[in-house]
């Protein structure tokens, strides 16, 4: 098509200059931002900042996203083996470069710092959750929640009990799952000798 017999929206498309975004398209750049992490409000201001700009760290000057394995470690305080175990464990996210290797993002700084944080009991609590066998704590946590609502105040206290209901649903549907997941485990395994078998 000739450009005269283009029209102005198809120009405008045409032109270098992005338009602006608009209130909703801003609204929902900050709702799925790394900043509405619900760990976001957990680092403390020296945190935050090293995340918006890891180059701010002293060992890591002119750095920026995606970070590698030994940088993530560096910028939280963490050790390599660390990144790598939490990244292992699906607590971490990451992406693979075409070379393989691990690429983190700003999401994954903001819960590399958390983990580091939490430290080892909490990491394995952690884990244990994403792997689905969690499902005692969930209702140990229930039933302390219980407990907590009866001296909560007025205001508190049905959202403590919603809270303690509802960890508890997830506990049980988790212990019931439970024997499912084994059973399919199990019969993979066996599967899988049967195959390495010689005949």
């Amino acid at each position: 098509m000739a450009p005269e017999n283009l029209t102005d929206g198809q120009r405008g498309l045409l032109k270098d200059e992005a338009p602006a975004p608009s209130p909703a398209q801003q609204q929902a750049t900050e709702l799925a931002g790394f900043e509405a992490s619900s760990f976001w409000n957990l680092l403390d201001e020296r945190q935050r900042a090293l995340v918006r700009q890891p180059s701010r760290h002293p060992n890591l000057a002119g750095v920026d996203y995606p970070l590698g394995v030994g940088q993530l470690a560096r910028l939280v305080g963490a050790t390599p083996d660390k990144v790598r175990h939490w990244n292992n464990s699906g607590l971490l996210p990451a992406r693979r470069s075409s070379g393989r290797h691990r690429e983190f993002y700003e999401a994954a700084g903001v819960r590399a710092f958390y983990l580091n944080d939490l430290g080892r009991a909490g990491i394995t609590v952690l884990r244990d959750l994403a792997r689905g066998e969690g499902a005692p704590l969930l209702l140990g946590i229930s039933a302390a929640l219980h407990g907590r609502a009866s001296s909560a105040s007025d205001s508190d206290r049905d959202l403590i009990r919603r809270a303690a209901a509802d960890l508890e649903q997830v506990g049980n549907n988790a212990l019931a799952a439970r024997p499912a997941v084994r059973t399919i485990s199990t019969k993979l395994r066996r599967r899988s000798a049967r195959a390495r078998a010689p005949r």
